[in-house]
Order: C-alpha cells, then sequence, then structure tokens
C-alpha cells in the first residue's frame, strides 16, 4: 500500500509509543506539533491497553489504538531476546498492526523505540509506508537496533548518536540530528504560573527531585536523608522548599510536617501528571539519568543533580548525562557512591552559591533542543510529499 502525498490538513500520521514516558512524553510533543503545523491533521497512536499510554495519551487529547504486545526484558540473554523478538514481529502484534493501518491509511509511521514499535514499523514497511524511527538515548537501545534498519530516517539527540546509529546500518538510512522532543507546556509554562499552581513561595529556592513514573528507592531515600539534614541549618532551611515526586512503586518521603516545622516547606506527591509545573518552578533538580527527564531540563535550562540508574540496558542513563557533566551543566553522581551526606553537600554547596547555579543553568540551555518537534514535524512533512516552505 504506498501512501498517497498529503495535502495541508489531510496528514495522516501513526505513532507508536508506550511503556514509559520517556518514550510517550517525545511522541506528544511530536504530535502536538504536527497539529500545530497542519491544523486538521489527524494523529492516531498506537500503544498497549495496560501501560501508561492508555492513560496519557486520551489525556493530551489523542487517539488510542492498542495491540497485544509484550516488552523484552534488558536482562535477558541476546539469543533469547532475539527469539522473543521474532515472536513478537511476526505474531499477533504484526496483525494487528497491520490491521490499525490499512484501516487508518498513513502518510507516515513513526516508531519512538520501545516496544511497540517493533511490529508497527515491520507493518508498515509490508504496507511500504513511510518510517521514521525516533531515538531518545545517546545509543540506541534494541528495539532501535532493529527498527532503524526498516526505517528511511532516524532521528537522534545528538552527533554522537548520529554517529552510533551510522555504525548500526551505514548509510542505508538518514540519521538527522533533531534532539528529543519536548511538549510545548514544558517550554511555555512560566515559573510564576508554576509556583501558583503547586502552592508555593515565589521566593524561594525550589528544589525538585523526580525518579520517575514509578520512582527510584534510593533516589528516595538519599533526598529524604539529605533534606532532613538541611533541615537542620536554619539559614538553609529557610531558604529553600522542596518538590518530592516519589513515584508510585517507591513512595518513601521524610515527614512532611517535621520540615514544614523547620521552616523547610516540603511536598511529597506520588506523580505529577503536569510535570510542566514542577519543572518552570524548579530552581534545581535531582533527578535519574533518562533521556526525556534530561531533554526537558536542558530545554529549560536548569541545574541538575543526576544520578544515573546504574541497571540501566547499556548503562544508558549515564551515557545519557555525560554531556551534561562534561559543560558543568550537571553534578553527576552514581548510584555506588549515592548517600544521604553526599547529595545534601551537592545540594547545600548549589544553594550557597548562586553564580555557580546560574552558571550551570546557563550551560544546560546550551544543551536544550526546544525544536526538537518541529525538527521531526519537518521530516514528517518530507515524507510525507508535502511541499516545504
Amino acid at each position: 500500500m504506498d501512501a498517497r502525498k498529503a495535502d495541508p490538513g489531510e496528514l495522516r500520521v501513526v505513532i507508536a509509543a508506550g511503556g514509559t514516558g520517556g518514550h510517550i512524553y517525545p511522541a506528544i510533543a511530536i504530535a502536538q506539533c504536527l497539529v500545530a503545523r497542519n491544523p486538521g491533521a489527524r494523529i492516531l497512536f498506537i500503544g498497549t491497553r495496560a501501560r501508561m499510554e492508555a492513560r496519557v495519551v486520551p489525556a493530551a487529547g489523542f487517539d488510542l489504538a492498542t495491540i497485544s504486545v509484550r516488552g523484552l526484558r534488558g536482562s535477558q540473554p541476546l539469543l533469547r531476546r532475539a527469539q522473543s523478538l521474532w515472536g513478537l514481529l511476526s505474531g499477533r502484534s504484526l496483525r494487528h498492526s497491520l490491521r490499525i493501518l490499512r484501516l487508518h491509511r498513513p502518510h507516515v509511521v513513526i516508531g519512538m523505540g520501545g516496544y511497540v514499535s517493533g511490529p508497527v514499523i515491520l507493518a508498515a514497511r509490508l504496507l511500504r509506508i513511510p518510517r521514521i524511527t525516533v531515538e531518545q538515548n545517546q545509543r540506541p537501545g534494541f528495539t532501535t537496533r532493529i527498527t532503524a534498519r526498516m526505517s528511511q530516517v532516524v532521528c537522534v539527540t545528538s552527533e554522537q548518536a548520529a554517529e552510533h546509529c551510522r555504525e548500526l546500518v551505514g548509510n542505508r538510512v538518514r540519521a538527522e540530528v533533531t534532539g528529543n522532543p519536548v511538549r510545548r507546556e514544558i517550554l511555555e509554562t512560566t515559573q510564576e504560573q508554576a509556583r501558583s499552581a503547586l502552592g508555593l513561595a515565589p521566593d524561594r529556592l525550589t528544589v525538585v527531585a523526580t525518579g520517575g513514573s514509578l520512582g527510584s528507592a534510593d533516589l528516595n531515600v538519599a533526598f529524604s536523608g539529605a533534606l532532613e539534614r538541611l533541615a537542620l541549618d536554619d539559614s538553609i532551611a529557610r531558604r529553600i522548599q522542596a518538590v518530592h515526586l516519589t513515584g508510585s512503586k517507591h513512595p518513601i518521603h521524610p515527614d512532611e510536617a517535621k520540615l514544614n516545622s523547620a521552616g523547610l516547606p516540603y511536598q511529597a506527591r506520588a506523580y505529577l501528571d503536569e510535570m510542566s509545573l514542577a519543572l518552570a518552578a524548579a530552581d534545581i533538580i535531582v533527578t535519574r539519568g533518562g533521556a526525556t527527564a534530561l531533554a526537558e531540563l536542558t530545554a529549560r535550562g536548569l541545574p541538575a543533580i543526576v544520578i544515573p540508574w546504574s541497571g540501566a540496558a547499556g548503562n544508558e542513563q549515564e551515557h545519557n548525562a555525560r554531556p551534561l557533566a562534561e559543560v558543568g551543566a550537571a553534578i553527576l553522581i552514581h548510584d555506588a557512591d549515592l548517600t544521604p551526606g553526599i547529595l545534601a553537600k551537592m545540594l547545600r554547596e548549589l544553594i550557597e552559591d548562586d553564580e555557580r547555579r546560574q552558571a550551570m543553568a546557563r550551560r544546560s540551555k546550551t544543551l536544550g533542543r526546544p525544536d526538537a518537534a518541529e525538527r521531526v514535524a519537518a521530516i514528517v512533512e518530507e515524507l510525507a510529499g508535502m511541499k516545504q516552505t
């Protein structure tokens, strides 16, 4: 099935994205941008019924079709993962994907790198629909290593990532450095709006800690202990306020009333759908090294303390965070070194040193790519055969 060329307002795009916010939120950013550039464009997401896309995608105003697909555990031996992938691509998930694409007749299909992308990109190839793979990490993940070979274009975050892609697929596929797409609300929400919405004081330094949607037990323990130490110093406690996004799986946090009574306003939330509020409110962020989290904080230009998750496949989170540390935009703490005392020390240094914090913010901003969604959208329009202006 050849997708005919799209006219403005008739653009149809399918985006395969699911599993985690790291795949879903950049996909939403691309979808928002495509609709803004092409009013009347129809965007369909393909994901699963059981993961967060089932809630997040409709809430963002986009339709979601679901397929039955299981993830490939990063800890599996390579042969077993390859066998699992073959079963995944040749079975029910592929049939479901073919059926959806025949019904929707997209001009372009985008795979966001998670396991949902595999059968959808293969189905698009079989139907001769133009295909784009978007990879958020500095080094391509397992699914991207497969879908990149079936795509016309792979969109990556940096020239270094493009080199990894070229090593993988040679010159048969275009590797385009677009950056990792960031939702418009991340870019547009003001600090005043965010602090008002979250009930935060306008005149205190705001420290935000997040370990992702599920959370991180180690990060939560360290951040809780660090705040308890900082609360003992009246000059620090009365200068800052903290927002702690604990995640749903590891809701570990300190005694909120105890910190508040010490003069350190503190609020813990398992999750915040409007992550744009947390980022806009923040002066300092403590986070893991997920690619989307780092793209969002650099788009806003935030000083960061990054604790890459040591369990990430291929040590991808450290690869993601390393460029920030190298230019002085972030302080890197390895999992093995993470303690409440170490984290408290790093936070104290940033809180007390305005000049260093502001320099980190400027360096962070230089790494941000707020136009990434626009760059990907332009490639979508190109592959759809739309006239470029």
